[in-house]
């Protein structure tokens, strides 16, 4: 487990940060951060973005459903999109543990 999961704490994110950056750069700053932190197999599957992060791909979301989009919008939008794609390649990469490995670790 890395530092930051230990303290309880989101990768990467102060509250400064939260409120002044945008989601994508944010979201970048996370995982970036939890990279930082060489974690284990199994934390990169489960690694999600913070809270806040979530909030705001979820607000662009439903704007985007909406048709209301700015072209501002549009383009935080396509870059978490972008990031959603590579997090998925990297966690398609990452070696499963076979079924008995994890049983003997537990």
């Amino acid at each position: 487990m890395c530092p930051c999961c230990r303290r309880g704490e989101q990768h990467g994110e102060s509250r400064a940060q939260s409120v002044s950056q945008p989601a994508v750069l944010r979201a970048y700053d996370e995982v970036v951060s939890f990279f930082a932190h060489s974690p284990i197999a199994e934390e990169i599957a489960t690694f999600r973005c913070s809270d806040e992060t979530t909030r705001r791909v979820r607000d662009l979301l439903r704007k985007n459903s909406a048709g209301t989009l700015t072209s501002e919008d549009a383009e935080e939008l396509a870059q978490c999109a972008q990031l959603d794609r590579f997090l998925l390649l990297i966690r398609s990469r990452v070696p499963r543990p076979a079924d008995g490995a994890a049983s003997l670790r537990s």
